[in-house]
Order: C-alpha cells, then sequence, then structure tokens
C-alpha cells in the first residue's frame, strides 16, 4: 500500500543527539529582565491606548516572545537580552503613542 493511503498513525521520531547537544548548549531565558517599573509604564500605557501584548518564551525556552495586537494584526519580537528587551519597549512606547507604523 502506498505510504499516503496507510491509515496507521505516525510514531514520533525522537530527537537526534544533534538537536539535544543544540537545546542544552543554549542558555535559558532570564526571566529577571522582565518587568521593570519603566516595562510595567509602557505595558500599561500601550493597553490604554488600546492595544493588546502576549508573553510568552520559545519552545526551547531560549528566547522571550512579545506579541503585539492592534487593528486586527499581530506582530511577534523575539529577544534573549536586556538591550533587546529595552530597545522593544521603547519602539513599543513609540507605537503607542503614535509616532511609529
Amino acid at each position: 500500500m502506498p505510504a499516503f493511503m496507510d491509515n496507521e498513525p505516525r510514531k514520533k521520531k525522537g530527537k537526534s543527539n544533534a538537536f539535544k547537544a543544540f537545546e542544552e548548549r543554549r542558555g535559558q531565558f532570564d526571566d529577571t529582565l522582565l518587568f521593570t517599573p519603566e516595562q510595567v509604564d509602557v505595558i500599561k500605557f500601550v493597553i490604554q491606548e488600546g492595544h493588546a501584548i502576549r508573553f510568552g518564551l520559545t519552545k526551547d525556552g531560549g528566547a522571550l516572545n512579545i506579541a503585539v495586537y492592534s487593528d486586527g494584526e499581530v506582530k511577534n519580537a523575539y529577544m534573549r537580552s536586556a538591550d533587546e528587551i529595552n530597545e522593544f519597549f521603547a519602539v513599543l512606547y513609540s507605537f503607542a503613542k503614535g509616532s511609529v507604523d
């Protein structure tokens, strides 16, 4: 029987050792970089301006994902360092003020 006609469920293959080693080398995201008083002020301002924000970690836990929802659209940003996070919040604040497209 051709493979496309096979009704048997596929078995998940285990992750190869190469992928496992890659994941182990990646650092875990440092959540202490989040929710400084300045960032909380930006979050409040963005929400008051009618936008929505979602926070999450990537599957491997190595990066933070922040999604911004506005006018039916979503933009995702991934960051790992304090500098990236601070730059994101600066741009987010400007966006909510209406000075960034």
